[in-house]
């Protein structure tokens, strides 16, 4: 599995990583590729305000319905405006919420 934070998702692939972007309206994606050997699987992608409570108007949620393959591609996506501003962690969580990664994005630098 991989899971990565870029600015551009070209031929289903992340182009490079980034840990922060600036306001720039531009989008940023949250990137996951999957081996899933079963049946079909729900996984929820969520973004998350540091330091917000849980179920706070900040956490962004997405459901991703991921099948039978040895490398699902999804992904989901922000815009980096005022909206974003701070620090957020990114995590894909299968269904049961077990965080399955995670990582850290800073936007407006």
């Amino acid at each position: 599995m991989r899971f990565a934070l870029t600015r551009k998702v070209q031929d289903r692939q992340p182009v490079g990583e980034v840990a922060s972007v600036p306001c720039d309206g531009e989008r940023v994606y949250a990137f996951a590729e999957l081996l899933n050997k079963g049946p079909r699987q729900e996984l929820v992608m969520v973004w998350k305000r540091d330091g917000a409570g849980k179920g706070s108007t900040t956490d962004l949620s997405y459901r991703l319905g991921v099948g039978r393959s040895p490398s699902w591609k999804t992904w989901s996506y922000q815009c980096a405006t005022g909206f974003m501003k701070g620090r957020w962690i990114v995590s894909l969580r299968d269904a049961a919420g077990a965080v399955l990664a995670q990582q850290q994005l800073t936007v407006c630098r």
